[in-house]
């Protein structure tokens, strides 16, 4: 991509279906290629690299507003002057495929060129964060390089295949590789050469004490030091705690005699929805103290800011302490939700509808009222007694942080009372666990709310069969002695109990019918309140939500 090129950038917005036709037309067309539908937010994405104006010339996005029956149509491009002609043509060539599918276009964008340079990347860890952020900043064109130190992990992204399952990723990869914008090495001699930023996202896994053990963090930060060569912008977005940031300058100043220039920049991502969140992210924080660093993250996240992402430039202190306090809020939210089912099963009231109204207030918002199995995953874990322990630190006692934690747990607890209440005693008992991941659209089990019932299941004697759309194979790594089966009617067999868990769709279209014919109670406990009750009732099962009063007892 010529670096001197003026950067373009035309947008319009139409209403169409989605259906068979539109996306035949769309990829036939315009060669878009679909990175997915998402299950959960109902948002498509597909991306186009038009080769044919010119080498890694030109972008072409096409996504849905989310609950909304708006598709955006954007080209994004870095075209010499003599391209003109071709940038006509291609707007045309949208302008006439919406015309075909009936479109009505209600907004419509052309902006003036701007300067854009293809930055050099380097992104040091190639986890959930690292590997998102590395393959999204070279869709945006970037030259970027990832470093891991797991030279397996390495080999396996090399030949394309997926170290985790996030909807759309594998796609997006695929593109920029093939484009030659993505490239991974675990040589760090190789990693270097004329990077102008490196994100440090390695990984920082809790001590027993509990505590983050940070020595990927101070290595990374070490090989920073000991291999730049000129100014380098350093972008913190591991998740780290307060004043790590001081530690890394501390390294930097002993460590090199080159200009380190240091960002504090959280990760927002949601598990399941993370091309999304950084294509058209909510908010981008950005701490720093360093007002040549500030301008720097400008220009690197301007493919994204012409939207309406929030855009927060604040010091590094602060950028460190909105990340604990963001996720802490949502996991507080989440206990209130399970705390509020726990008073409407003892009262009989229903905890949805109760949630509904809630949520209706704008102040408050629905999201994340959803009662279930409580809150799991690396973040939220992790960040509420680590927020805990912090605010004990400074000499505040954040008793509210230690009840979302024991509410959390109780709604385990709850489940697992369910289960016996159902059952009277669940040793030798056959018990089926549908949805093991932390949470639906992803594949990660870490401190998945369904491993730790199974687990408690297990030390009561029962026998313990689980399944999973995406986590089986994670599962069976992280919990060995748990029966996984390929399909749930496989678990089902005699089954004396089936839990959902985690409250992925496909759970949503099981055949109720055929499971009464093969289980040995008809008994269905829905943690998530996922299920139709009055399918699974018709079936002949028992049926047990959460909040809401049970049926067919």
């Amino acid at each position: 991509m010529d670096s001197n090129a003026p950067r373009r950038w035309w947008k319009v917005a139409a209403t169409f279906p989605l259906n068979a036709v539109a996306i035949e037309t769309l990829q036939r067309e315009l060669g878009v290629t679909f990175l997915g539908a998402h299950r959960l937010h109902e948002v498509t994405i597909g991306h186009r690299l038009l080769r044919e104006m010119g080498e890694d010339a030109a972008q072409l996005i096409v996504r849905r507003d989310v609950g909304e029956d708006v598709f955006t149509i954007e080209l994004i491009s870095s075209l010499p002057d003599d391209s003109k002609e071709a940038w006509a043509e291609e707007q045309a060539k949208v302008i006439d495929v919406l015309a075909r599918l009936s479109a009505k276009v209600i907004d419509h964008e052309d902006s003036l060129p701007t300067g854009f340079t293809p930055l050099k990347v380097l992104v040091i860890g190639l986890g959930h964060v690292g590997l998102i952020t590395a393959g999204i900043l070279a869709f945006f064109g970037y030259e970027v390089v990832g470093l891991d130190e797991d030279e397996v992990k390495v080999s396996m992204l090399k030949a394309g295949e997926m170290p985790f399952y996030e909807p759309g990723l594998q796609a997006l990869l695929d593109e920029v590789i093939r484009e030659g914008r993505l490239d991974f090495t675990h040589e760090v001699s190789d990693a270097f050469r004329g990077a102008e930023c490196a994100f440090i996202c390695v990984g920082t896994p809790s001590r027993e004490a509990g505590d983050k053990n940070l020595l990927a963090v101070e290595n990374a930060a070490w090989a920073i030091a000991r291999n730049i060569t000129a100014e380098i912008v350093v972008i913190q977005k591991s998740a780290v705690p307060l004043r790590t940031a001081d530690r890394l300058a501390m390294i930097f100043a002993k460590g090199t005699s080159q200009v380190v220039r240091l960002v504090v920049n959280p990760d927002f991502l949601r598990e399941g929805s993370a091309i999304e969140d950084c294509l058209r992210p909510e908010r981008l924080l950005v701490g720093s103290d360093d007002p040549v660093a500030l301008a720097f993250m400008r220009r690197l996240y301007e493919p994204v800011l012409r939207g309406s992402t929030q855009y927060f430039e604040v010091d590094i202190l602060t950028a460190e302490l909105a990340k604990y306090a963001c996720n802490t809020f949502l996991a507080l939210k989440i206990s209130f939700a399970n705390a509020l089912a726990r008073i409407c099963e003892a009262s009989g009231a229903d905890v949805v509808s109760v949630a509904d109204i809630l949520g209706s207030d704008h102040r408050i918002g629905r999201e994340f009222l959803n009662p279930g199995l409580g809150y799991g995953g690396y973040s939220l874990s992790r960040d509420v007694p680590d927020f805990y322990a912090l605010a004990g630190r400074l000499g505040y006692e954040f008793g509210l942080l230690n009840e979302v934690i024991k509410i959390n747990q109780q709604a385990i607890d709850s489940t697992f009372r369910k289960i016996t209440d159902a059952l009277w005693n669940v040793e030798s008992k056959r018990i089926l666990l549908l949805g093991l991941a932390f949470k639906a659209g992803t594949d990660d089990v870490r401190d998945s709310p369904a491993l730790k019932l199974a687990a408690i299941l297990s030390d009561a004697g029962a026998i313990v069969f689980g399944h999973d759309p995406q986590a089986n194979r994670a599962t069976a790594r992280e919990f060995p002695d748990l029966h996984i089966v390929d399909n749930p009617y496989a678990g089902a067999e005699g089954a004396h109990c089936i839990v959902i868990c985690t409250a992925w769709p496909e759970y949503r279209d099981l055949d109720f019918e055929r499971l009464k014919g093969i289980v040995t109670f008809p008994i269905v406990i829905d943690g998530p309140n996922l299920l139709d009750s009055n399918l699974v009732v018709e079936a002949g099962f028992s049926y047990v939500p959460t909040g809401r009063p049970p049926q067919n007892l």
